[in-house]
């Protein structure tokens, strides 16, 4: 016990004397990391709502071009920089591990009773493939897949019961009787760690002891490491980080063990610029440098979402991702800007800084913090900012005046010296301080400005200078015996002294009729130790001969367009700082020989972060700034400057309307030095390309273009769009080249994606011989239309002719028919005429008959009443004579014969068809049939018209007539 206590105490020791070593070499070989830790690197979260997957993520993996894969709840996901997708396992099971095996373009998988790889199909399309199908029936039951590597072209899956190795599409199994709790790489051989602690070595297919490894570890690893040449580093879960080498096995001890145990190690990963990154399933994520000295911790209180860390990893742009028990992280540690928080959690806003005896001061609205200046701080020290005891409330400035720091404040001014501060006097509300001549200084108020004199070190007050009250936040000296203050509401004041009476100067008020573009939001800034001028449309001088405002052309040609100016500050070098409306931004001056060159670089990222209105821009070292922020201070160095490193850029995809024509490994696995055999449809040739970029660190600010040749030879602008679309495509060869760039200007190569869209069916080849098919066709039938049309217009020419000899003919038969039908109408004509002729006739005889009779009857009489006998004789005489012409009409048989002769044997025909008619029917037949009416009739048979009617109803029944039909058409029938 003795001995082991005193192998102890030595270990503290030389420990305790390394670390001093370290630090030491730390702060000089400070270029190796370039930059202070004082500030926390910012982190990027993405929460369930952002990535749509499951609460959380076991495994992270990566291909070439920088797209990471997430083992997680849900499934594998994938982020390609601008867009999420999700891929689920057959059986939906959570996803353990992932790993991508770039040399065959597969992304393996381990999830629960089930593992296998997504492979991308012809069109660049992840499809799944499972492996269990290559084990047998009885070793297909393994639960979870844990852990994914590959060695020796060999893929290793860790389940806790067995190994499976697969090689060539085979799979050799080698069990843990004991079970398994960690496999890693190190120092040339797999290591697995099994369920009793003990640290084994897998050789082919055989596990044996490691045999420098101690029989008890206590602990599970949680992560192992290849450190430096043979040294591998053991992470375990409750006991700290161990070291391995082939000949011996020790603590890897560090100031943080107890934090380590307690906080629990989940995960380990070793990071660019050999440093070592610790998650915790307690505490967040801790980054070692190679002197095991913690650059950083983070955790829920600086940015993180989740202090349980389940997994790590490194990208291609050194920025660290963090797998968390609820939700993704990505610290930027690449990033060239850090977080500095003061206050810790109140993160109060951030307004003016300043360095001063070796000490850092920030002034932020709730007061003033300062903190010794070194290049590494520790970041689990509690007591890292000191707030100065007088400054409680709003900190506006801080001016560096030789040997005194002066500090702006709400309650008024300050004079700093030695983390001590005293009061300038009793007026309150002093932004800034400007040094006049000699021992006079300027105070900047709410009411005006002051003048201070300073004498043995005591701050004498002067007096207020008179003609002006207003808010005198910004002070410049000139070049004249002047000092400029700017107003944004008011406009600029120029104070100029021509003598000795310091309370009295000439002050002058422009606007814009003094040439300003706008009264309003202008500010005066000192650039080469001359005032410029910021407005709204870019920066003015002031021309001292034309008592005008004028543009500064040259410094606005340097700038660019970007809007208003609202902050303007030069470095130590010369570089220019400055903060726009529409950016934010430095301009590089370089000396090349007798020239200057001027590059600019722009850092969009802040424009969200800065204060408003009160933009605080602080160069303090070689390239080293600090920005005022809505939340603290953010620092920025050159240490890992992005504009110098790689832009990627990539299509993830290529969608039609919502179909995806192809894949984001599309250009992996094909030769892109080939013509690619991407043939689009026609239906296809309104495309959308899905660009992505693995500059994760960029994603606020990373912006495309393109262009399509074949169907422009000009670049699209510069969108933070990475969807851009093209419609309408005509049938042809095109060639996409595209290109990203971050927010310091880097552009990325010209990538190339050759395409074609196939033209439609209607110009295949195959419809072009149809076409040639139908014009034949067409052709043909011309001719066969034409021939047929000759014969059918001569079958119309012969048939017309024919018509015309018919018609012809028709004609003459028609005037045949005409002269008939003339001769016919005029012999019908004769015959009515005779018929009326026989009817008078006939209506003369009944005439003369009842006039006989009537003389006959008269006569008789005379005779009867006659007495004279030779009177009676004549009479008698008379009277026979008249009986004599009675016989002779009364001769119907005469008159029958004649009717018949007139109206083709009428009465003969009526005799066959109607034997039953007696001769005074056939008579009033005979008067029917010549149409008489009914008092014709009446006379012609010497009846009364009654008479008639009865004898046509008796004539009616005898014909069977109905009682509608009518009589003389029926006689007209016969």
């Amino acid at each position: 016990m003795k001995l082991s206590s005193l192998l102890h105490n030595i270990i503290l020791f030389s420990t305790a004397i390394i670390h001093a070593l370290c630090g030491f070499f730390f702060i000089k070989s400070s270029n190796l990391s370039g930059q202070s830790n004082l500030g926390i690197p910012p982190t990027i979260n993405f929460p369930k709502s952002n990535h749509h997957g499951g609460t959380q993520t076991w495994d992270l993996s990566k291909d070439n071009r920088g797209v990471i894969y997430f083992a997680n709840n849900d499934g594998l996901l994938e982020f390609n920089g601008t867009s999420w997708a999700k891929y689920t396992v057959p059986n939906k099971t959570i996803i353990r591990s992932c790993f991508v095996d770039n040399q065959s373009h597969r992304v393996y998988v381990g999830a629960q009773n089930e593992f296998g790889y997504f492979a991308p199909d012809q069109k660049g399309r992840l499809e799944y493939t499972s492996l269990v199908s290559l084990l047998k029936e009885k070793d297909r039951n393994f639960e979870d897949l844990w852990q994914i590597i590959k060695w020796n072209n060999k893929l290793y899956f860790r389940t806790s019961k067995a190994i499976f190795i697969l090689e060539n599409q085979r799979f050799t199994i080698v069990n843990c009787p004991k079970g398994s709790v960690y496999m890693g790489l190190g120092y040339n051989q797999v290591i697995v760690q099994t369920s009793d602690l003990k640290l084994l070595s897998l050789q082919g297919n055989v596990l044996s002891e490691y045999k420098t490894a101690p029989v008890d570890l206590k602990s599970p690893l949680s992560g192992i490491i290849q450190w430096k040449g043979d040294t591998v580093l053991l992470s375990t879960l409750k006991h700290g980080i161990y070291y391995l080498t082939a000949s011996n096995f020790a603590k890897w001890a560090t100031p943080y063990d107890n934090i380590l145990s307690q906080k629990r190690i989940y995960s380990c990963k070793l990071l660019s610029y050999q440093r070592l990154a610790i998650g915790t399933s307690l505490d967040g994520c801790i980054i070692l440098n190679q002197y095991r000295q913690a650059l950083y911790h983070f955790n829920k209180k600086n940015g993180i979402q989740n202090n349980n860390v389940l997994s790590l990893m490194e990208d291609n742009s050194h920025n660290l991702w963090l797998g968390l028990d609820n939700g993704l992280d990505c610290i930027l540690l690449a990033s060239p800007f850090t977080n500095i928080i003061p206050d810790r959690e109140l993160q109060s806003t951030g307004y003016s800084t300043a360095v001063f005896q070796n000490h850092i001061f920030f002034g932020q609205s709730d007061g003033a913090y300062t903190i010794p200046k070194k290049q590494y701080y520790d970041p689990f020290r509690n007591d890292k900012f000191n707030k100065l005891n007088c400054s409680e409330g709003q900190v506006w400035s801080f001016s560096n005046m030789e040997d005194r720091l002066l500090m702006g404040h709400h309650e008024g001014g300050f004079d700093i010296n030695q983390g001590s501060c005293r009061s300038l006097g009793n007026e309150t509300g002093v932004w800034t301080f400007l040094h006049l001549r000699d021992n006079y200084y300027l105070v900047g108020s709410y009411k005006g400005v002051n003048v201070f004199e300073k004498k043995n070190s005591e701050w004498i007050y002067v007096g207020h200078i008179a003609n002006l009250d207003e808010s005198s936040r910004i002070m410049v000296k000139g070049v004249q015996q002047d000092v400029w203050i700017s107003h944004p509401y008011r406009g600029i004041f120029r104070l100029k002294w021509n003598g000795d009476d310091l309370l009295h100067p000439q002050v002058t008020y422009y606007g814009q009729k003094s040439g300003l573009p706008s009264t309003l939001n202008n500010g005066v800034f000192s650039i080469r130790q001359r005032p410029v001028f910021g407005t709204i449309n870019g920066i003015y001088v002031y021309d001292e001969n034309k008592n005008k405002f004028i543009p500064d052309e040259k410094f606005n040609n340097q700038i660019g367009n970007v809007g208003r100016i609202k902050c303007l500050k030069e470095d130590a070098s010369g570089n220019i700082w400055y903060v726009a409306e529409e950016e934010i931004g430095l301009l590089k001056i370089q000396d090349v020989g007798l020239d200057k060159k001027i590059e600019k670089y722009v850092f969009n990222e802040l424009k969200p972060k800065l204060v408003g209105g009160f933009e605080f821009i602080y160069p303090y070292e070689k390239e080293e700034v600090l920005f005022g922020a809505e939340h603290g201070f953010i620092h920025y160095s050159p240490a890992y400057v992005k504009y110098k490193s790689d832009v990627n850029a990539f299509i993830s995809k290529i969608t039609s309307g919502d179909s995806i024509l192809m894949g984001g490994w599309y250009l992996m696995v094909e030769d892109t030095s080939q013509e690619l055999p991407l043939k689009l449809n026609y239906s296809n040739n309104s495309i959308a390309f899905h660009l992505g970029t693995s500059n994760f660190g960029d994603l606020a600010s990373i912006k495309f273009r393109t262009r399509l040749l074949g169907l422009s030879d000009e670049w699209t602008q510069w969108t933070e769009e990475y969807k851009i679309g093209y419609t309408n495509l005509l049938a042809q060869r095109y060639t996409l080249e595209y290109q990203a760039m971050n927010a310091y200007g880097k552009v990325s190569p010209i990538g190339t994606l050759t395409f074609s869209i196939k033209p439609p069916w209607y110009k295949s080849m195959f419809a072009l011989f149809f076409y040639v098919l139908m014009i034949l066709a067409l052709l043909y039938g011309f001719i066969r239309r034409q021939q047929k049309k000759f014969e059918v217009e001569k079958a119309r020419l012969v048939e017309i002719h024919e018509v015309e000899q018919e018609e012809t003919m028709q004609q003459v038969e028609d005037t045949k028919a005409a002269l008939e039908q003339i001769q016919t109408e005029k012999l019908e004509d004769e015959i009515e005429f005779k018929n009326k002729e026989l009817a008078l006739a006939t209506m003369h005889l009944v005439q003369k008959g009842e006039l006989l009779q009537s003389m006959k009857s008269t006569l008789q009489i005379m005779i009867d009443k006659s007495a004279n006998a030779e009177a009676r004789k004549e009479l008698q005489s008379l009277a026979n004579l008249l009986s004599f012409d009675e016989k002779l009409d009364e001769d119907w048989a005469q008159f029958a014969y004649h009717f018949d002769k007139v109206h083709v044997n009428f009465l003969n025909r009526l005799r066959i068809r109607f034997p039953q008619l007696t001769p005074n029917d056939e008579k009033l037949c005979a008067y029917l049939r010549m149409n008489l009416n009914i008092k014709e009739t009446a006379q012609m048979l010497n009846i009364s018209v009654r008479g008639v009617e009865a004898s046509r109803y008796r004539l009616r029944k005898k014909l069977n007539l109905p009682n509608e039909a009518n009589l003389a058409e029926f006689m007209m029938g016969i």
